[in-house]
């Protein structure tokens, strides 16, 4: 979700992937964001955040805005040609099943996202989790990855 008066910006190369997506507020004399290699993506036990990857209404259809933030995803992977990655998405509702199937239909929009970019789809591996971690109490991320 982006917010009303905030910019954001995209790095364009790096051999590192950041977390959250760098948020540049307004008025800002400098910017700070958490840069990981591939090595520690890999030690990492949690999944990291793509908080500009949504989609519309309850579609697998992405808003444009997500591809920007799979582009870095994009570029990290043809830097590093031996990781792997994850997509895990997670949907909120009350029937469990129409969760799951949403979950996996986005997932799936994100991994042929990502092939369409050059990726090829052995290196990238999909997760739906549904509605189990909402029922669980917690409060996940919509679309989260984590490498290998």
């Amino acid at each position: 979700r982006l917010l009303k008066g905030k910019a954001y910006a995209i790095v364009p190369d790096a051999d590192w992937i950041y977390v959250p997506t760098l948020i540049v507020r307004r008025n800002a004399t400098s910017a700070a964001m958490e840069g990981f290699t591939l090595e520690e993506l890999r030690e990492r036990k949690e999944p990291i955040p793509l908080p500009l990857v949504g989609f519309h209404g309850s579609t697998s259809r992405l808003l444009p805005l997500a591809g920007r933030e799979l582009d870095n995803v994009v570029r990290f992977m043809r830097q590093h040609a031996g990781s792997r990655v994850n997509v895990i998405v997670n949907t909120n509702g009350p029937d469990d099943r129409q969760c799951y199937d949403i979950a996996m239909s986005r997932a799936i929009s994100i991994r042929n996202y990502l092939a369409k970019q050059g990726i090829d789809a052995d290196r990238i591996f999909v997760t739906a989790h549904g509605n189990i971690k909402y029922k669980k109490g917690l409060s996940p991320k919509e679309v989260e990855i984590s490498f290998q």
